[in-house]
């Protein structure tokens, strides 16, 4: 980027413009100040207007003198400011396109990075849900021998099982393990 390029270095260019418009606005106000003095001192001395003839001359000169380099200020810093506007609007054009295109960046980047990140998630998903299934058809199986083996120590001890299936042997709807008979529904 070029130097007035950017916002700040515009405004600074603008506050240098003008300051220094400013200058000779400056110079001829004082001048204009000091000969007013002047005239206001010849006539407070008790001068006629005849006698302070060339003081008051010199105090119109310079009022007219401060007038126009007045102008001319108001002009410059006119110009200057509207230089610092379009600078600073351009810049800030600048500004938003990079932002856009860095932000569009971004958020293509962050939705590919999300596209992986579904992709892995769905996979972890699909390895867990087969694992769980074969998990559960291995604990159905392990349950269902376990449920033989255990009439058949019912059977062989003696003991009356009026389901031949049972879900729990401690305790169905509330029933209590008592003697050799077992409770269930």
């Amino acid at each position: 980027m070029k130097t007035g390029d950017t916002k700040t270095s515009a405004g600074n260019t603008y506050k240098k413009k003008k300051s220094d418009a400013r200058g000779p606005y400056d110079k001829a106000n004082k001048d204009y100040k000091k000969k007013k003095g002047a005239y206001k001192k010849c006539r407070e001395d008790g001068g006629s207007s005849k006698k302070c003839k060339s003081e008051k001359d010199a105090y119109k000169d310079a009022r007219a003198e401060r007038n126009s380099t007045l102008a001319s200020y108001k002009k410059k810093r006119g110009q200057a400011k509207s230089d610092y506007m379009s600078t600073r609007n351009t810049a800030k054009d600048k500004y938003e396109l990079v932002r856009d295109k860095s932000k569009k960046k971004y958020l293509d980047s962050k939705k590919g990075y999300r596209d992986v990140y579904d992709e892995a998630k769905a996979s972890a998903r699909k390895k867990y849900d087969v694992a769980k299934g074969t998990l559960r058809a291995y604990y159905e199986g392990f349950k269902k021998k376990c449920s033989q083996a255990k009439k058949a120590y019912y059977e062989a001890s003696g003991k009356i099982v009026k389901d031949p299936n049972p879900v729990c042997l401690r305790h169905e709807q509330g029933g209590i393990l008592t003697g050799s008979a077992i409770p269930f529904v």
